[in-house]
């Protein structure tokens, strides 16, 4: 009796794991990672913003560091650029930046690096926003939203010919002293944003931002005297 009574409990618990989840149960199962999936987008997206927004400070950085370099070891005028029209390209605008040097020879300045883009998602600042004054930075140093705003309308502009394309770029120029040129500049300060958004057509190609609570972006101040770049986030 005793044997048999240990076969059948034994028999019981093999059964036992042999058994299948029930329909039920998978239901359970799937509900449940639907719903951690849901709440992780916005983490997901945060964390997609904040890793294209460091690439983007990283990379202009070291582009406005090139610049300044060369045109003191060369002594010559290198211009940083942003395009703000592209011929048959809308995307381009306020995302692909350069440099350009003064070439003696031709009298004319040519392309010193191939165009940088900024990370998907990302766009240079066409105007300054009133959200820059209420930064904190701001709040502890009003000096730090003062200057000249790149790209601005008003700014100036040159025409480079890329595959018979027209290209709009506005730019402001490294000296062979290692100061900054803005032409028509009165500030002590070149001021150039990068913000979460982009240019709608439809809208007429105005800027729409995807961070509408401006919880993030990335300022460039550029000193006239010094060519120092500082960065400003919130």
């Amino acid at each position: 009796m005793h044997r048999a009574a240990v076969k059948y409990s034994l028999r019981r618990v093999h059964d036992g794991r042999q058994r299948g989840f029930t329909l039920v149960e998978v239901l359970v199962v799937l509900m449940i990672i639907s719903m951690l999936i849901v709440l992780s987008i916005p983490a997901m997206k945060g964390l997609t913003s904040t890793a294209g927004m460091s690439t983007a400070i990283r990379h202009i950085s070291s582009i406005m560091t090139l610049a300044r370099s060369h045109a003191i070891a060369k002594r010559t005028i290198v211009r940083f650029g942003i395009v703000t029209a592209w011929e048959n390209d809308s995307e381009a605008a306020y995302r692909k930046y350069g440099l350009w040097e003064w070439d003696r020879a031709r009298e004319e300045f040519v392309p010193l690096n191939e165009w940088k883009t900024l990370p998907p998602g990302l766009v240079f600042e066409n105007s300054r926003g009133d959200y820059l004054r209420t930064s904190d930075y701001a709040r502890k140093d009003g000096s730090s939203v003062r200057g000249d705003f790149l790209p601005s309308k008003d700014a100036e502009a040159f025409i480079e010919e890329v595959r018979s394309e027209r290209v709009r770029v506005v730019f402001f120029e490294f000296t062979p002293s290692g100061g900054v040129r803005f032409p028509g500049g009165e500030e002590r300060n070149v001021l150039a944003v990068v913000v979460n958004g982009y240019f709608d057509p439809s809208q007429g190609g105005s800027l729409v931002y995807t961070d509408q609570e401006k919880r993030d972006w990335s300022q460039f101040n550029i000193d006239t005297l010094t060519g120092r770049v500082r960065i400003y986030r919130p």
